[in-house]
């Protein structure tokens, strides 16, 4: 996206991720987006979990929790830990 929208991907990355530019950032190449419906299933389900399990410990969604992310998940692990502040 920081081709098309820098100035508010540029805050997003640096809110998120990092003081450095993602402009700098490598470009990784990722699967296909038809091969990334496959996890569709599995994320949500994920993300499920994370809320059901801050919800039965009296916590709310921008707490921190320790969840261990799934190995199948492993290319979304930067992303799942910074949406659900995860330990």
């Amino acid at each position: 996206m920081a081709p098309i929208t820098p100035l508010i991907t540029e805050h997003l990355w640096q809110k998120l991720y990092s003081q450095e530019s993602i402009h700098k950032e490598e470009q990784v190449k990722r699967e296909s987006p038809k091969d990334m419906r496959s996890y569709t299933k599995e994320i949500i389900e994920f993300n499920s979990k994370v809320w059901n399990e801050k919800k039965s410990k009296g916590l709310s969604l921008k707490d921190s929790i320790a969840i261990s992310i799934p190995s199948s998940l492993e290319i979304f692990k930067k992303d799942l830990r910074a949406m659900h502040n995860l330990k």
